[in-house]
């Protein structure tokens, strides 16, 4: 596709990045708040990503600057020179110089092994105040460096109803099989329940409702100003503690998360520190007996969720992107200094 031409002296920011139903979309989402951070300060941005993209991108948030389908997007995501380059793909190192020369590179450590070279490692995982062992690397640690939507701070939009549970774990198969799991945990007929999936599991999961006497709604994926109101307005949210967990922070709901892949799990126990939201292990053998009480609580004990909406609030304020996007800018503008 055509890509929109940046003014001269414009910050030409480039993302690697990808979503299909095997990885979801989280790492779509954050690259799209950082975008949109960068954006808000003049940079010109543009997304480079595999073509098995193409189809899952459709329902996805759109970067202002346009999506490049390629065969091989990591080389093409060089192209033009970009300034900055924001590398998000598991697997892949991002085709750069590692010394000197080329674009300042800016990559998202989940797992905190440092494998992949970048100049910025952002970690909203790990406590603040770490060194890197290499000098030569800026680490933006804690959940103030969470990449999310500018929206959280705009007016929200109006629901026509508003679930007392939504459930939301993912549009991929191993999402789902989670809300199996919680749909047959769940002993509250009398609530109304809304689960947000992808359409291939709908029938399945509301024959377990059936089942279970449980009055449920299956969503397709939604806009996501209305996947945030609708995350707010619920009584209780159930959800995987992913990127849009630290929405959920953000926007003050009462969660229930619990961490459904390797590289979730350490931003569960930062969450967990926070008293942000009532974080589980799925794994643990009380599970089903914790999963049920703290879920009678957010929806009996008015107290009890107003007091983690709170705490919500105040464990990520929303506006982790423009830092990110003011750091960066910051450190390039040095390095060019270095540089020349």
């Amino acid at each position: 596709m055509s890509t929109p031409q940046n003014r001269v002296g414009q910050t030409l920011v480039h993302f690697r990045v990808d979503a299909n139903p095997s990885i979801g979309a989280g790492h779509w989402a954050r690259c799209v708040a950082l975008a949109s951070a960068f954006e808000s300060l003049d940079c010109a941005c543009r997304f480079f990503t595999a073509q098995s993209s193409a189809l899952f991108s459709e329902d996805l948030p759109k970067p202002r600057g346009g999506i490049n389908l390629e065969r091989d997007p990591a080389t093409a995501a060089l192209s033009d020179k970009p300034d900055i380059l924001v590398h998000d793909v598991y697997g892949e190192a991002p085709l750069v110089p590692t010394l000197g020369g080329g674009p300042l590179v800016i990559g998202f450590d989940d797992l905190s092994e440092g494998t992949q070279f970048a100049h910025i490692r952002i970690r909203p995982h790990e406590q603040p105040g770490q060194v890197s062992t290499d000098g030569r690397v800026v680490l933006l640690d804690g959940l103030e460096h969470a990449p999310l939507f500018l929206s959280h701070v705009q007016a929200p939009i109006r629901l026509d109803s508003t679930p007392d549970i939504l459930i939301n774990f993912g549009m991929t198969q191993d999402a789902s099989l989670f809300c199996e799991r919680v749909l047959r945990s769940i002993e509250a007929p009398q609530h109304t329940i809304s689960v947000i999936c992808g359409d291939q599991f709908h029938e399945t999961l509301l024959q377990i409702a059936a089942e279970r006497h449980l009055s449920v709604t299956c969503l397709s994926a939604l806009p996501h100003a209305e996947f945030l109101a609708i995350s707010k307005s619920a009584r209780c949210v159930i959800g995987a503690t992913g990127q849009s967990s630290l929405e959920r922070l953000a926007i003050g709901s009462a969660a229930i998360l619990m961490p459904i892949s390797e590289n979730q799990r350490r931003l569960a126990l930062q969450i967990t520190a926070t008293e942000g939201a009532i974080v589980l292990d799925p794994a643990a053998p009380d599970f089903s007996t914790q999963f049920s009480f703290h879920l009678s609580s957010l929806l009996h004990d008015d107290d009890r969720n107003a007091a983690l909406r709170r705490a919500a609030n105040q464990a990520c304020d929303g506006m982790g992107a423009l830092r990110i996007a003011k750091a960066a800018l910051k450190i390039n503008a040095e390095r060019k200094v270095a540089l020349s």
